[in-house]
């Protein structure tokens, strides 16, 4: 329970049983659903909380107590915070909601406890809103309110991408491409501009972007500063709001658009490749760069990535929604297993019938789930924009190769 010292204290209430409420503090895919981007959950007393956010930010904690759809303890300690505190959420039936009380407790009042006391409350009422939102729709306010720069992909800069754009530094982000219509093509950025600073702050790689955009809004206007060709130039940059797509209320519905989403890259691919020999595939512009057969590899690890996350979401075990579809060991070793542009292709062709088979496989106690369903709905609809960036990287090296 917990002790003396300074207690914070929020109350929300949410349209869904006490159970559902439990299971959101107690199981690790639903954790990164509504509170953190990582979580590990081992929900028995004594057992092992971890929570990372890609702001760099990250708890380490044990569950204290628990009471199934009654009462969660457990301890936090996050990262640079002077010490350890207690989370205590109680559940209360209140007509047809469910009452949420959370009493953040910190060992006390002195100094050091100010400013993590401020942080807390400002979180606490955000993720707290963002429970509700997630439980009673399914959306996740995270993705509805964040601010989009408008890019395709980003890369950390390595010593040789470096070299090959004419820099002497490794902070910052590449861009892989701009999205048509949003900010950063309306501010003239370019794929191979490297950003190095928005708004004042600085951009040391991936993991910087959410901490910079953190306290911004779509609409608002920022300076960029950003390297092209070696040179440094700077921009206004406004922040693009995240288009949401609608999400079909069925899985059949889902399937129904993934099946139109896919015979739209179907066709669009059978386009690219019209005319395109074994040598225009193959060709490298650079030595870190990727061939045509490359980026298809590329798409292949990109597919089977999806399938190793559905299967996660559904064993409501995931503890990395992270894809490793760039690792250039993945792709040349995919390249090498289907070395022909017709083979390339149709691995490609077979792994999207297999995405398709699992969302028609979906199990309806997971459609059920808002807060998964959302969740998958909305990563496989936004498929198009992968799709298309890597479409506009494979005409690019091809055009080289022929010019």
């Amino acid at each position: 329970m917990p002790g003396k010292g300074h207690t914070l204290k929020f109350v929300q209430a949410i349209d869904v049983p006490e159970a559902e409420v439990y299971t959101a503090f107690t199981n690790a895919t639903a954790l990164c659903e509504w509170l953190c981007n990582i979580a590990q959950a081992d929900a028995h007393e004594g057992g092992r909380l971890y929570l990372w956010w890609n702001s760099g930010y990250y708890v380490s904690g044990e569950f204290v107590r628990l009471k199934p759809g009654e009462k969660i303890v457990f301890s936090w300690h996050g990262r640079n915070e002077p010490g350890s505190s207690l989370v205590q959420v109680t559940l209360k039936p209140k007509k047809q909601l469910t009452e949420v009380h959370l009493d953040h407790t910190l060992p006390d009042r002195g100094e050091e406890w100010v400013q993590v006391a401020k942080e807390f409350k400002q979180s606490w009422n955000a993720s707290l809103e963002n429970l509700k939102a997630v439980l009673e729709t399914g959306q996740d306010l995270r993705f509805m309110r964040r601010p989009m720069i408008g890019v395709s992909g980003v890369e950390e800069l390595s010593e040789d991408v470096a070299a090959r754009l004419n820099l002497d530094f490794t902070d910052g982000v590449r861009l892989d491409g701009v999205v048509d219509g949003m900010g950063a093509q309306a501010a003239g950025l370019q794929t191979d501009d490297v950003i190095v600073k928005i708004a004042g702050e600085k951009v040391t790689g991936i993991n910087s972007l959410p901490r910079v955009l953190k306290d911004r809004y779509a609409g608002e206007k920022v300076k960029v500063i950003y390297y092209r060709d070696g040179k440094k130039f700077s921009t206004k940059l406004e922040l693009s709001r995240r288009p949401i797509p609608d999400i079909p209320a069925t899985a059949d519905a889902l399937l129904g658009e993934m099946e139109g989403i896919y015979a739209k890259i179907d066709t669009d691919l059978e386009k690219l490749f019209t005319d395109v020999t074994e040598e225009d595939a193959s060709y490298k512009p650079a030595p870190d760069e990727w061939s045509a057969k490359e980026v298809l590899g590329h798409l292949i690890a990109s597919e089977r990535e999806t399938h190793s996350w559905i299967a996660s979401l559904i064993e409501g075990q995931e503890a990395d929604f992270t894809f490793h579809s760039n690792l250039s060991t993945r792709v040349m070793a995919i390249v090498t297993a289907f070395p022909s542009l017709l083979e390339i292709l149709g691995e490609l062709r077979r792994n999207k019938a297999e995405t398709m088979a699992m969302i028609a496989a979906l199990p309806p106690d997971f459609v059920a789930r808002k807060r998964s369903y959302w969740r998958l709905a909305y990563t496989l609809l936004e498929s198009p924009l992968h799709y298309q960036a890597h479409f506009d990287q494979i005409q690019a090296v091809i055009a080289a190769y022929r010019g």
